[in-house]
């Protein structure tokens, strides 16, 4: 399910966005939720394993926005009270919810964790939360009413909303105090597999994908004493992809598989990481940070055979990805611009393609085995195939464009040909090789004109003169008629 701080939600709004095509899909399935956090908690009875959270108040956040307590429906969320890890739902619950229920101005709830034979994770977020380097919570929830605040820059104070689920958060991660939680005995291994297994598959999480990086490392992987190359600036991102790598034509692509193979190709679980060859698999890297998995994006190659190629179906994605990935403009064109040069590479065969089901849809329309029109569908069917394979989206406007002008080239091929067939028409009447008087074709020629002595001493060359005019004519009218059905695509 996707995330969306309230801040994402409340600017999909004010672009026009229905609040129901942000979080539901077509089948009516919840596809979204809001989360927000809070930090408050407080030990119970540590042998029961069990925590007592705040997990909502009433207060403002850091996105300008508030919660009603008293707007919180929780009848649907009693029925499946979960408590997860980091709202991650691909995952088992890491708890079950007892008590959860409105206390004055804030939204209350007791979590009852896993053991660590049922659930490694589970037991490792409960040693972390009592040993105090855990303490934050945050509740995934969809809005049903809210209001607009201009003078709180914008915020959405929420008055209705309802409860999914609620989770333990680490925010923000901190790799000392996992260090820490590590020397005094807490076995941090399954909090390391999961910040890896989500590093190499999520796309949106409520931790960015950076501070994974710090739990990462904190948690215990290999690469944990190199030190952070996070530039105090921020991020700077950057192409820095190749342009010359072989192409894989290949149909499917697995975008996280892709990745992972990238980096242990290029040595990420170790402690010098080639990062000078893992950018050339990406459309953009972040250069303050590239000894880190999270500071790449866009992946359109992979590893085959030891080597790295880039590969026609991820191309295809990063193509089609690009434009919403929140990257700086300037680095998006140069990233255009790599994609173009392999589309450039590609679009040879798929051109030849097209050409091919052309000619076929050709020769079933001339052959009266499909109409006009659906010769016309075949065209735009081919065409809107080979702007799919480039990563393009064809637009809805542009598909009655396509239609359109085929309606107009058909109209074109049927004026074409009634042409034709009249010239021909006049040839066959000018051109039949037994008649006996070749003037006989029902006009007046200038060089006989009516009343002209059959006697006259002259006639003989002027019926020579007239019949070689007449070829002339009939050349030129047989060169019209071929240059029209060439134009039309006609036999001739």
């Amino acid at each position: 399910m996707k995330i969306l701080t309230p801040a994402d939600f409340a600017a999909r709004l004010k672009k026009g966005e229905a609040s129901k095509d942000i979080l539901i899909d077509d089948a009516g399935a919840v596809k979204a939720k809001l989360v927000g956090l809070s930090a408050s908690l407080e030990l119970a009875a540590a042998e029961d394993r069990s925590v007592n959270f705040t997990i909502s108040t009433g207060s403002i956040d850091r996105y300008n926005s508030t919660i009603a307590p008293e707007g919180w429906q929780l009848d649907n969320y009693a029925r499946n009270s979960v408590v997860l890890w980091a709202h991650d739902d691909s995952i088992p619950a890491i708890g079950r919810a007892e008590e959860t229920k409105i206390d004055g101005t804030s939204l209350r709830s007791r979590a009852i964790f896993a053991d660590r034979d049922t659930h490694p994770l589970a037991d490792t977020v409960f040693r972390l939360i009592k040993a105090g380097f855990i303490n934050g919570a945050s509740v995934g929830w969809i809005p049903l009413e809210w209001k607009f605040v201009e003078d709180r820059g914008f915020g959405v104070d929420y008055t209705q909303q309802e409860l999914l689920e609620w989770s333990v958060v680490n925010i923000p991660a901190n790799p000392e105090c996992l260090k820490e939680a590590r020397s005094i005995g807490i076995d941090t291994k399954p909090l390391l597999l999961w910040a890896e297994r989500t590093l190499d598959q999520a796309d949106h999480l409520l931790i960015p994908r950076k501070e994974l990086e710090l739990l990462r490392k904190g948690a215990g992987s290999a690469t944990m004493s190199r030190p952070s190359q996070i530039r105090a600036d921020g991020e700077d991102w950057k192409c820095g992809a190749a342009r010359d790598l072989p192409i894989e034509d290949d149909d499917s692509w697995d975008g996280p598989a892709a990745e992972k193979a990238i980096f242990s190709d290029c040595g990420f679980d170790g402690d010098s990481p080639d990062t000078a060859k893992a950018r050339k698999a990406f459309l953009c890297y972040d250069a303050s940070a590239p000894d880190q998995r999270g500071s790449y994006k866009l992946p359109f190659a992979k590893i085959v055979d030891g080597k790295l190629k880039a590969s026609a179906s991820g191309i295809r994605a990063a193509a089609s990805r690009l434009p919403q990935t929140d990257i700086p403009d300037g680095v998006k064109d140069e990233a255009r611009k790599v994609l173009d040069a392999y589309e450039a590479k590609m679009g040879g065969d798929e051109d030849k393609a097209f050409d091919v089901a052309a000619r076929a849809a050709r020769t079933l329309l001339d052959a009266g085995a499909i109409t006009h029109n659906e010769f016309a569908d075949l065209i735009m069917r081919s065409a809107r195939a080979l702007v799919v394979r480039a990563g393009r989206v064809l637009s809805q406007d542009n598909e009655d464009k396509l239609r359109k002008a085929h309606e107009h080239c058909l109209a074109a091929v049927d004026h074409c040909q009634r042409a034709c067939e009249h010239v021909m028409g006049v040839v066959s009447q000018n051109s039949d090789s037994g008649d006996d008087n070749p003037d006989d074709d029902g006009d007046e020629d200038p060089e006989h004109p009516s009343g002209d002595d059959d006697n006259d001493p002259d006639d003989g060359n002027a019926d020579r003169s007239a019949q070689e005019m007449r070829q002339r004519r009939i050349r030129l009218l047989k060169l019209s008629a071929s240059s029209l059905a060439l134009r039309a695509g006609l036999p001739h």
